[in-house]
């Protein structure tokens, strides 16, 4: 056998269903192997894309998402989305091509180990045709284990070459990754309910560690039990919804209301959150629990930078801890009603929504929230976020997608992948119809993946937030005394760039224009465009509000 059928057989082994990338010289044969083995080749139109497209299907699936990349060139066009997979917590595992060990000069000569390295990913190379399919196996072993970006590089005259196996001996199933929960300590445990017998006003943080643990129903559980109301990391957001006290996200975006109660609360119990600034700092410097004790559950210890409000640190699986230290509770008779009373939630039900005026043939967008919420439902729609100065109203507006989490696209602080990790995330749950949110700016540096939706039929509906502006530099160069009109960048009409790409949209200015747009969208058997045009006054007072604490904002309450 030759070398490339031996990698696309053990990838095939592994589960890979679909792969996402460009075709190129250094991936030709193991590509068409990969194709004949079964698995679904998603030809992109953009290496970055098929990343990031990798990266959502693996968020999905809650398993390894596969993309390729020629060499040279090719990889580095997806520098981008590999950096951004690093920091993500979704396991992919990335096929470079590359140049051959024999080769010295060349215009796609590149370090790829140098590379993939800086870009925070893991580099596991293709070490000869006699170790191929342990190759792939370690590559995909260790993306499971770590929640990683792991880039599997293939020279081609090794992937050429004839491999000395015997087909018999070729891997027949998936690398398995066993990792036990770790129980606590009976000290820790101790601690922790000393902690919670001393407290009256207890809350339960979630991150998205107790997602990888599965510890949902541990955690409501014990918020039940000591009277805790609920909060969620933004990279957790939903996956505490169905509690009735739950106060959304902490940090920045918070709602008023949930500030006021952050601020009453004496214990903080958080599991699986790394409590960096952005979560624990809140508006400029002011710590989000000024009167709390702060606790830090993790399965490795504090993961977080080292900061000032941690107290506390319990090393143990986040599921188990929690139900371990239920059970203690419950041995010890230990019940307080703490923030789970008529009152607190009358508190957070009965807050003033703000107002939604904005000036004439614009939406303001709370409204375009609003009116797309009404849309949703928690059992189809699947809701992905892109990064930028628009996120802060699908993040405080919307809640519950489907399986009660959101999917973001901004690990690595850039613009430009909520569009094609909503596609790998499409792909992944045929059965979900995704919503992607995305500014203007952002999602015109991927529009051309409208086409690679279209030939593929996927259906999903892609919300522009379209200010026609670069909204936090306009903010930024307000403060720098810059003219405002180096940050207007106007757009063509996405409902139009849709069209051309195969698909369909709407130019929406008003309420009704958006009702109407969205019910088209739902019925649309490809991608669907809303070009929401938006006022861009409000949003650039938004991040003056959110980012330079000039006033608070009552954003998206809990409706009954």
């Amino acid at each position: 056998m030759k070398t490339y059928e031996v990698l696309a057989h053990a990838f095939r082994a592994e589960g890979v269903e679909h792969a996402f990338g460009i075709i190129g010289d250094a991936t030709l044969q193991w590509y068409a192997a990969m194709a004949g083995s079964g698995v679904q080749m998603i030809d992109t139109r953009q290496e970055t894309s098929a990343v990031a497209m990798a990266e959502g299907y693996a968020q999905v699936r809650r398993d390894v998402g596969v993309a390729s990349v020629t060499s040279g060139p090719g990889l580095a066009q997806a520098a981008l989305a590999l950096a951004n997979a690093a920091r993500a917590g979704a396991p992919t595992v990335i096929f470079a091509g590359d140049s051959p060990t024999t080769a010295i000069e060349g215009p796609q000569l590149l370090d790829q180990r140098r590379f993939v390295e800086a870009c925070g990913a893991v580099f596991v190379a293709l070490r000869s045709p006699a170790t191929a399919a342990d190759d792939v196996r370690r590559a995909f072993a260790i993306a499971r284990a770590r929640r990683t970006a792991v880039v599997l590089n293939a020279p081609m005259d090794l992937q050429a070459a004839e491999c000395p196996v015997d087909p018999d001996d070729l891997p027949k199933g998936p690398t398995v990754v066993d990792v036990l929960p770790s129980a606590p300590s009976v000290a820790a445990i101790e601690e922790l309910l000393r902690l919670v017998e001393q407290s009256r006003r207890p809350i339960v943080l979630a991150g998205r560690g107790a997602i990888f643990a599965g510890a949902q129903r541990a955690l409501l559980g014990l918020a039940e039990r000591i009277g805790a109301a609920t909060t969620t990391t933004l990279l957790a957001k939903g996956y505490l919804d169905d509690d009735p006290f739950c106060l959304g996200v902490v940090g920045p975006l918070a709602s008023a209301p949930a500030d006021e109660l952050f601020a009453e609360a004496d214990l903080v119990l958080a599991f699986g959150a790394s409590l960096d600034r952005f979560t624990i700092a809140g508006r400029g410097s002011t710590p989000v629990f000024p009167n709390a004790t702060l606790v830090a559950i993790n399965h490795d210890g504090p993961n977080g930078s080292p900061n000032a409000y941690v107290h506390h640190a319990v090393v143990g699986d986040v599921g188990c801890v929690a139900e371990v230290l239920t059970a203690r509770i419950e041995d010890v008779g230990f019940r307080n009603e703490g923030f789970r009373t008529e009152e607190y939630q009358a508190r957070l039900l009965g807050a003033a929504r703000p107002g939604t005026e904005c000036a004439p043939g614009f939406l303001h967008p709370a409204r375009v929230m609003e009116i797309l919420e009404g849309h949703l439902s928690r059992d189809r729609h699947r809701v992905v976020v892109g990064s930028g100065h628009f996120w802060s109203w699908p993040i405080m507006y919307l809640r519950q997608p489907v399986d009660g989490r959101f999917l973001f696209a901004h690990y690595f602080g850039s613009i430009g992948l909520g569009l094609p990790v909503g596609i790998g995330a499409a792909i992944a749950d045929p059965s979900s119809r995704v919503v992607v949110v995305e500014g203007d700016g952002s999602i015109m540096e991927t529009i051309q993946e409208l086409d690679t939706a279209s030939r593929y039929g996927i259906a999903l509906t892609v919300v522009v937030m379209n200010d026609q502006q670069l909204g936090a530099e306009r903010f930024k160069g307000e403060l720098l005394r810059l003219d405002p009109k180096l940050m207007h960048v106007p757009t063509p009409r996405f409902d139009d760039v849709a069209r051309a790409f195969g698909g369909d949209g709407a130019l929406v200015t008003d309420d009704q224009g958006m009702d109407a747009a969205l019910t088209r969208a739902a019925a649309a058997e490809g991608p669907f465009v809303l070009d929401a045009r938006i006022d861009p006054e409000i949003v650039c007072d938004m991040y003056r509000k959110l980012h330079y604490g000039m006033a608070n904002v009552a954003p998206h309450q809990r409706l009954p």
